[in-house]
This record gives structure tokens, C-alpha cells and sequence, in this order.
């Protein structure tokens, strides 16, 4: 029974050691000249204090305690970046563009002569769509020569209090919609 303990509190200050290593290496800049507080001040002593001393004791304490549990969640976290889940029935469906979403037809010419942002500021470049272009162009190179092109609007309610309203433009290819450019969602309240 007790070499067991001894054994759970080794395997805890080593994991201790390798979280505590871990989290000091990534903070290493904060703790050793980041700060923007005086060095004389009572206000840096207590955030040293509280950094160097405090801190590290607690976090000693639970993760030598505790260990299973820091271990699990460290090791889910640093392999939920690695691994690309896959889509949780419970997230929301795709927005699709349907037939009564329609509000009107352009060209490509003159949808782009429309969109052209003007910026007093010039802090948007006068190009379609300003910030959004390289998105336009990579949308643009979805549309082929009998496609038509439509202005939608869609507004979908996500509750008794507040609908989505969905703006931008749609490819529509034989009758079918192939690809959208969202270019305003705003949600409003009913």
C-alpha cells in the first residue's frame, strides 16, 4: 500500500516537472523581461512573487495530487491539434442558396462595376469587394460560360427572437445552384 503512493507521487512530480517545464518554457519571455511594469514598483514585486513562487507551489500541489487528470487533459489538448475531428452531428447544417432566395440577375461586368468599394479613408482598396477580392477571384473561377449569376438574400430564423439574414451572390448552372459568395450576414432581431 505505501509503495504504491510513493510510486502514484513519483509518477505525479514527474509530470509535475514535464507541465511545470512546459509552462515555463512557453511563458519564459513574460517571466524574464516582458513586463511592462517598473522594476521598483510594490505592484511587479507581487506579480513575481505571485509568478515565481505562488503559482508554481499550487500547481506543484494539485498536478503531483492530481496528476491522471492534468495528464489527460494536457494530452487531449495537444492532440485535438493534431487530428482533425470529425463534424459533430449537432453542429449547424451548411447554408444552401434556394430558388425563392433569388432577387436579381447580373453579369459578371456589371456585378463587378457595382461592387467596387469607395473608401473616403482609402483604407479599402478600390477593387470588387475590397478586403473580400481574392475570395471574389477564387469564387469567380467556379463560373463558366453559360452560368448565370444572382444577387440572394436569405433570412433564417435561429429562434423566436432572432433570424440570420444571409447576403452575397450564386452561381446558377442549369438550374442548380453550384457555389455562393456570402457577403453580408447579419443577425436581427424579430
Amino acid at each position: 500500500m505505501i509503495s504504491t503512493i510513493y510510486l502514484y507521487l513519483s509518477v505525479g512530480l514527474i509530470a509535475t516537472l514535464v507541465v511545470l517545464g512546459s509552462h515555463f518554457y512557453q511563458t519564459r519571455e513574460k517571466l524574464f523581461g516582458g513586463s511592462n511594469i517598473p522594476e521598483w514598483s510594490w505592484k511587479n514585486r507581487w506579480v513575481n512573487v505571485k509568478d515565481r513562487i505562488i503559482l508554481p507551489f499550487f500547481a506543484v500541489a494539485v498536478i503531483t495530487l492530481l496528476w491522471p487528470f492534468v495528464l489527460f487533459f494536457l494530452a487531449k489538448e495537444i492532440l485535438g491539434h493534431f487530428k482533425n475531428s470529425p463534424v459533430s452531428k449537432t453542429q449547424e447544417k451548411v447554408f444552401e442558396v434556394r430558388q425563392h432566395h433569388l432577387i436579381e440577375k447580373y453579369n459578371l461586368q456589371e456585378l463587378e462595376c457595382r461592387e467596387i468599394m469607395e473608401d473616403p479613408m482609402q483604407a479599402v482598396p478600390e477593387i470588387p469587394f475590397g478586403h473580400l477580392n481574392s475570395a471574389w477571384i477564387a469564387f469567380k473561377e467556379n463560373i463558366q460560360t453559360n452560368d448565370e449569376l444572382w444577387f440572394f438574400k436569405a433570412e433564417e430564423s435561429k429562434s423566436d427572437l432572432k433570424a440570420l439574414v444571409r447576403e452575397g451572390y450564386v452561381i446558377k448552372r442549369r438550374g442548380k445552384f453550384v457555389d455562393n459568395f456570402v457577403t453580408r450576414v447579419e443577425s436581427i432581431e424579430l
